[in-house]
């Protein structure tokens, strides 16, 4: 069984309670027929597609109930290539309406399911030298597309299948590519001669599955089911089922990680580490939490390429030291009531070495490298050594859940990646905290959210904003492909030079092309989400691409791509004996790999959420065999509102009288080409990696010294929030930047990289002693607030540095940006710190406490007064450096600031899609913003929303927040989509809800203000 539509769970116990799976008269029938059907079937069988269709589809849909069928129904105007293979009819009025219509097309207004057939076993997701029909299952996502668009949308439904394996797809799955369902049904049926996959589900329960088929593929589960009060469809029904499932235990398991298992493993820690201090200091503990979360994004990593089987679980060499045995050594441990020693440290050294396993490879188990840094050396892990009795329970309390008074596995098979990211997000807003006597808790940060993108947005957002915001590109990137075959259609020059420039417009291909940005990513739930969509895209434009070419027989160059990286993983493998099955590296793995490497981008304040979303990206694009990819060169830990742009620093350096290093502008071309090339390499195997590394140390070591340049120059403006220059001409905020420009002491960009000048002459000691009283602030200010300048941090991206405005940026920029106030919240900040003094009954109390905690020089007063003072510095750099000129007035909401540099990031023509407060729409501060927008034709679409505590749990009811998305300076739509007081995404497509507006429409619903009500 493949796929993900359905989770497992259901598919092997919560379907058997279901009323159909109980009352199905008919079903001994059913499989007496298919056991006929399959009884001169072999595994070395040799069928072509017609007679697979005729001896094998046709007749197990008609024993599924399918009797109301037509064959090949055009879809297009360009042939039967074009055109899915069947179409099935809920019933014989259906089909009888059907036939009345003078064009095959509008028949698919009747349909209920289309149906893709192929020869007796032919791969379903590769190509086939010997079809030239293309990938079936990229055909079945362009048939969909296709399908819904002429049916109006009644047809959301297709099955594809080659005889023995049958797939049931949906075109409304989160990635139709990946979810799925596949049934083996000659394993299931019983075929003696088959060839089994490892751990396959049908092999070890055949009836169970065989059943599983029958109800989920027969006519019935796509009606309406009498017994439901909500009239669903069988597969909705399994569908809801699998999500509350998925709900309950991500919520379990959250609950148990917040309360027992992360401050069980921080206090285990700190308890066993040999080098701990006798002062628990602040930045121990940080080191403390940093390697509790590392650990458990170790396990998070493991216990879920175990359960989808993307590690050899099944072969004994490898599962003799899987993660798997150690879980359940610790299960009957427990359950059989021993007691687990407080000395031995067995499990932890063997999971240690498990890990080291993973992180290097093992071909004496079957176990390629896989390491992308999650598993490199940690000290305080590799020197702390856990005792089994706290340890084991832990591993414990991660694989099972208590259900019914029985202790129940976790399968996290079941649960998708974004919502496993939810969980792990969360522990992202907990510090810890040492009391008296090194008693640890953990606590709730409430400006955890504040400094990161670590925002959990719901699942029916993120489709939208990424559907939205993606759409206009895609429409794009096809267009112009066939714009460009047309014209070469007419062309006389040979075939094969035409082809080689119409590969040039390849939409598949063009699409890895893009820049796509999330500034605060959190735990990379919007990265994952596009990875998903883009997947989609590509793998159907590769289709879509080949029957547009109606002159010559066309085949997009990503093909072959795909195809040399398949071969590369393989012949690895095959060297080093590693345990990998052809079907684990089908198309859409690879595809997916090479977005990860080219097209997306993030960057977070918190280091710890930069690691998450590198682990639920490396989850999400696992391709067994070949390492996790390296992607330090595209996800970036840095304050994505605070930076400098080279052009800028160059200006001014140049008007306070100093000269701009020119050799640093060659600097970043170098760091360019070997970022490109970091870019292009596929990471297929550990020295690609390894090259991957090495190159970015290269980049990082070339840039340092003009990024620490522009960490000092935007500190300047901590140091003195104001502009640098007067209307008089200089304005110097300290006394040692003057000496410092002057050059007296050496280039300026020499000397801030190297932190320190040395005194050359008695009579410069004043002046020495200030320029490294500069240095000493402006580096502590820059590693604290970990400033982010973009073109540095991605090089490939931006261009014609040198000017004040540089050339380039991302051709989407999409996030839900923190909605938070930048100004310090007193007694927030203190119920964390020091909750006596939040819950003074009136704020003179409150300062009276305070300014105890001066008078008695207790460390809390510096850590208050530097966080305040960092948000206060924020809010005036914010308001005086130039970036923020239309929404940093008043007092500044985070996500204002996000808004106009997401404007600043993007390239002219792109795309930008927020989940913003719906204030940006409608509050005075943002009008003049949001006018600027609408009035220039620029807005895309506005879907205002209630929250209703649907979306956002932790948010007000009442609360409105809306997706907002809107082109680049130059990009104009014709029309834009709005709809307001939204409760569900689906509802902006209900006509009564949802209006079109242009420009002008807009101009004049608050002329003098330019908001919406």
């Amino acid at each position: 069984m493949q796929g993900k539509l359905f989770t497992q769970t259901f598919l092997e116990q919560g379907i058997t309670q279901t009323e159909a799976w109980q009352n199905q008269p008919e079903y001994a029938q059913f499989v007496e027929t298919l056991k006929s059907i399959f009884a001169n079937l072999s595994a070395n069988s040799t069928i072509n597609e017609a007679t697979t269709e005729s001896e094998i589809i046709w007749k197990v849909l008609e024993a599924l109930d399918w009797h109301d069928t037509l064959p090949q129904q055009t879809a297009s105007l360009s042939g039967r290539y074009d055109v899915p293979d069947g179409l099935l009819f809920p019933d014989a009025v259906a089909k009888t309406a059907a036939l009345a219509e003078t064009k095959d097309e509008l028949r698919y207004r009747h349909g209920l399911v289309i149906l893709e057939s192929k020869r007796w076993q032919r791969a379903l997701d590769r190509d086939d030298k010997t079809d030239t029909l293309g990938t079936p299952s990229t055909q079945m996502l362009r048939y969909l597309s296709r399908v819904e668009v002429i049916s109006e949308r009644r047809i959301q439904w297709g099955i594809l299948t080659n005889g023995r394996h049958w797939r049931l797809y949906w075109q409304l799955a989160r990635s139709r590519s990946e979810d799925f369902l596949e049934i083996d049904l000659a394993v299931a049926v019983g075929m003696a001669d088959i060839k089994v996959a490892p751990g396959s589900v049908e092999a070890e329960n055949p009836a169970h599955f065989l059943k599983v088929f029958y109800l989920l593929f027969q006519r019935s589960a796509f009606l309406p089911q009498a017994v439901d009060p909500s009239q669903r469809c069988f597969h909705q029904i399994a569908l809801d089922e699998g999500r509350h499932w998925q709900t309950i235990v991500s919520q379990d398991l959250g609950d148990v990680v917040f309360t027992e298992v992360f401050p069980t493993l921080v206090k285990a820690l700190v308890q066993h580490d040999p080098d701990a201090p006798k002062s628990l200091t602040l930045d121990y503990l940080e080191t403390v939490r940093r390697a509790g979360l590392t650990l458990l994004y170790r396990l998070l990593f493991l216990f879920y390429a175990e359960d989808r089987n993307l590690l050899p679980i099944h072969e004994i060499r490898y599962a003799h030291y899987a993660l798997r045995k150690i879980r359940h050594d610790i299960a009957q441990f427990i359950d059989d009531g021993e007691e687990f020693s407080a000395k031995a440290r067995g499990y932890y050294q063997n999971l240690q070495e498990f890990f080291r396993a993973i992180a290097q490879g093992d071909a004496s188990i079957g176990l390629p490298p896989y390491n992308g840094g999650l598993f490199d050396t940690h000290p305080l892990l590799e020197r702390t050594l856990l005792p089994d009795a706290p340890f084991a329970i832990l591993i414990d309390k991660l694989s099972r859940r208590t259900e019914n008074e029985q202790r129940q596995w976790i399968n996290y098979h079941d649960l998708t990646v974004q919502q496993l990211g939810s969980i792990y997000e969360r522990l992202l807003e907990f510090v810890v905290v040492s009391h008296e006597a090194h008693e640890i808790t953990i606590q709730p940060n409430i400006y955890a959210r504040k400094g990161s993108g670590s925002y959990y947005t719901h699942d029916e957002l993120v489709k939208l904003v990424v559907t939205e915001t993606l759409e206009p590109l895609i429409e794009e990137r096809v267009a112009t492909f066939r714009d460009e075959m047309e014209r070469l259609a007419l062309e006389r020059a040979a075939k094969a030079k035409r082809l080689q420039q119409l590969e040039a417009c390849d939409p598949a291909s063009r699409l890895l092309d893009l820049k796509i940005c999330d500034p605060a990513m959190g735990s990379g739930h919007f990265l994952v989400s596009l990875v998903d969509y883009l997947a989609d895209q590509i793998l159907e434009q590769i289709a879509n691409a080949e029957t547009l070419v109606n002159w010559a027989t066309y085949q997009s160059p990503l093909i072959q791509r795909i195809e040399n990286i398949r071969q590369q993983i393989l012949t690895s493998a095959q060297s080093q004996k590693w345990t990998i099955a052809r079907h684990q590296l089908d198309d859409r793995q690879i595809v997916r790999r090479m977005i990860l490497k080219r097209v997306i981008y993030g960057v977070d304040k918190n280091p710890m959420a930069v690691e998450l979303a590198k682990v639920a990206l490396w989850l999400h694009t696992f391709t067994v065999g070949a390492p996790l990819s390296f992607l330090d060169h595209h996800l970036c830990c840095g304050d994505s509102l605070f930076g400098e742009w080279v052009g800028i620093v160059s200006k001014d350096l140049h008007q306070m009288g100093a000269l701009f290093m020119q050799n640093a502008l060659a600097g970043m071309s170098a760091a360019t080409a070997m970022m490109n090339e970091i870019s292009e390499l596929s990471d297929a195997d550990i020295a690609e990696v390894t090259q991957s590394k090495s190159l970015f140390e290269t980049v990082a070591e070339t840039l340092k010294p003009l990024h620490q340049l522009l960490d000092f120059w935007h500190t300047l403006r901590w140091l003195s929030p104001q502009k640098l220059f007067n209307q008089k001409g200089k304005h110097f905020p300290h006394p040692g930047l003057a000496p410092l420009l002057s050059g007296r002491f050496g280039d300026v960009m020499t000397v801030v990289s190297k932190g320190q000048v040395r005194e050359n002459k008695p009579k410069d000691n004043k002046e020495v002693a200030a320029i490294n009283d500069l240095l000493a602030q402006t580096r502590a200010i820059a590693k604290r607030e970990r400033f982010c300048h973009w073109e540095v941090a991605f090089p490939t991206v931006w261009k014609h540095l040198e000017r004040s405005q540089s050339l380039g940026g991302f051709d989407i920029v999409i996030s839900n940006p923190p909605w938070e106030r930048l100004k310090l919240q007193e007694i927030e900040w203190f119920a964390l710190h020091k909750p006596e003094i939040a819950q003074a009954p009136r704020a003179a109390n409150r300062k009276k406490l305070i300014a105890k905690l001066q008078q008695n020089g207790d460390a809390l007063w510096n850590a208050y007064t530097e966080a305040k003072t960092s948000a206060e510095t924020a809010a005036k750099v914010a308001r005086t450096c130039g970036e923020y000129p239309q929404l940093s007035g008043g007092d500044i909401n985070l996500y204002a600031l996000f808004v106009e540099r997401a404007q600043r990031l993007a390239v002219p023509h792109g795309v930008i899609g927020l989940v913003t407060p719906s204030g940006i729409a409608s509050d005075k501060g943002t009008s003049g913003f949001f006018k600027s927008v609408t009035t220039t034709g620029r807005l895309k679409t506005l879907f205002d929303f209630e929250n209703k505590k649907v979306f956002f749990p932790d948010v007000h009811a009442s609360f409105k927040f809306c997706t907002f998305i809107f082109g680049g300076r130059k990009r104009q739509f014709t029309e834009t989509k709005c709809a307001f007081f939204l409760h569900a995404a689906n509802e902006r497509n209900d006509p009564e809800r949802l209006f079109t507006l242009n420009a002008t429409d807009l101009a004049a619903v608050n002329p003098n203000t330019g908001t919406l009500p």
